[in-house]
């Protein structure tokens, strides 16, 4: 069951997403997402830093559960971002100060990197742990690019061909670790 906090995230990151279809995100600002949302500045304040920040949330739903290739989710969560083509298109083509994708492959590179117990530099001493590092900080710049290829041409390939070219290209040092994934806590988002 959802926390009323959650639920206040889901509403703006919502009006957010709704407020897409007549403007454009890169000027959407927190007055706007406020007087439509509803709610009071403080009450924003209360859940996202500015409205950067609730970009990246609003973004990281779908994109996070959408990060773990063959897991049960990951094919749904590519298909909730089609309900929201105009903030997801957008967002393939944001520049500048709202640019989500940088914080995103960065936090995708050290989930991974984690998961696979490639985290620390002394993991990556050897031959193998180099190797493994490698291959996830590739796979997941390929990654990032291609949604945000996807997401920038208006998501013409059904989620189901983007999956299957995720899950093929997963290094086997992540297939491998998969099973191990924790689940993502609700503030834990690229930022």
């Amino acid at each position: 069951m959802a926390t009323r906090s959650q639920l206040m995230r889901d509403h703006l990151a919502n009006t957010l997403m709704e407020l897409c279809e007549s403007k454009r995100l890169a000027d959407i600002t927190m007055t706007d997402v406020i007087r439509r949302a509803k709610v009071a500045k403080q009450t924003f304040y209360n859940h996202f830093a500015d409205v950067n920040d609730l970009i990246c949330y609003a973004a990281s739903k779908p994109l996070i559960a959408g990060a773990f290739p063959g897991s049960e989710n990951s094919l749904q969560a590519l298909k909730e971002s089609l309900r929201h083509p105009d903030f997801f298109c957008q967002l393939g083509t944001l520049r500048g100060q709202n640019n989500y994708w940088g914080s995103y492959q960065r936090w995708c590179r050290d989930y991974f990197l984690e998961l696979c117990g490639l985290a620390d530099t002394a993991a990556q001493r050897d031959e193998k742990g180099q190797l493994g590092a490698l291959s996830i900080e590739l796979w997941v710049g390929g990654t990032v690019e291609m949604l945000k290829a996807w997401y920038s041409r208006r998501m013409p390939e059904p989620a189901e061909v983007v999956m299957r070219a995720i899950s093929n290209a997963t290094p086997r040092v992540v297939a491998d670790n998969m099973r191990k994934a924790r689940p993502v806590a609700e503030g834990d988002y690229p930022r």
